[in-house]
């Protein structure tokens, strides 16, 4: 297939995985990675335009022909390794006379974030899962298109059908900017009507689909914990301040954990204790049983 572009770089989706494929300029290998679906996206919406990255752009602006300049910047989103490739695949948005490749590549943080802020404002206008408006998300980005000052603009891209291997006959963009790559999967989200929520705890978002009913998304937060690992812990230290049951039965268990250490209590003997005390508690809990009653069964149990 003749295709027009710099490199064989390609991205397609098949199922809820999303794919990006192309060959390694001293090596030959070809290299393939793969994300869940909106994962890239969402990373992207994550990235700092005004700190490192930056930096790392105008250093390139300035070494255009030299690939290793550019290996930083792939290595801080899947998008950019498209760069690596081809340095003009920076260009987007960008100022009629401002030519050069090397300010292409120099400016791609200013334009890079106007992008980001964008694609943030459609997906907080438009495919939240927490919409009140009673919209189709049809109906909210029709009325995104003409009521937003400056919406994100769904460019024309040219995409192919391929046969990517015994299995697998799908859509295929080889991208010639980056910002092809939002297009899309941008695009695909909104035919699949994804929603998002934000986590309580990160305040990013996450796809809906993926973790139901849950409040937390699954990325790391702090001392290698996710943010589902801490909001769990945050949400029970919540129960236990607003439930006085809780906090008995927390504190019962804690004491007979502590006798089984020091051989005052046989682990059987625990576990019967441990069966009838949530009884108990589910009982408070459920208002049939008085919390003085639980109190006074804990006292003598």
């Amino acid at each position: 297939m003749d295709i027009d572009t710099a490199s064989d770089f390609k991205a397609y989706i098949i199922g809820d995985r999303e794919y990006f494929r192309w060959r390694d300029s001293e090596s030959g290998e070809i290299i393939k990675k793969d994300f869940a679906l909106s994962q890239s996206l969402l990373d992207y919406l994550d990235l700092d335009f005004v700190g490192e990255l930056h930096g790392l752009f105008r250093q390139a602006g300035e070494h255009v022909g030299e690939p290793e300049y550019f290996a930083p910047i792939a290595d801080q989103h899947i998008y950019f390794e498209l760069l690596r490739h081809d340095p003009k695949a920076a260009g987007i948005g960008l100022p009629e006379e401002i030519t050069p490749t090397e300010n292409v590549v120099a400016y791609y943080p200013e334009n890079g974030w106007l992008l980001q802020e964008q694609v943030k404002e459609l997906l907080q206008k438009n495919l939240r899962v927490d919409d009140q408006r009673g919209w189709t998300i049809q109906q909210r980005l029709a009325d995104y298109a003409i009521t937003q000052v400056q919406p994100f603009r769904f460019e024309p891209i040219q995409t192919y059908f391929e046969r990517l291997d015994e299995n697998n006959f799908a859509e295929v963009l080889y991208p010639r900017t980056v910002c092809d790559l939002v297009n899309f999967f941008l695009r695909e989200l909104i035919r699949r009507e994804i929603t998002f929520k934000t986590c309580r705890c990160c305040g990013r978002y996450f796809p809906s689909y993926v973790h139901g009913n849950a409040e937390y998304c699954e990325r790391l937060f702090q001392d290698d914990k996710t943010c589902k690992e801490i909001g769990a812990v945050s949400m029970f230290r919540a129960r236990l301040e607003e439930y006085p049951a809780m906090q008995m039965y927390q504190r019962a268990y804690k004491t007979r954990f502590a006798r089984i250490k020091a051989k005052r209590m046989t682990k059987e003997q625990f576990v019967v204790w441990g069966e009838q005390a949530r009884v108990y508690r589910d009982k408070v809990l459920a208002g049939e049983m008085k919390l003085e009653d639980f109190e006074q069964w804990l006292q003598e149990n």
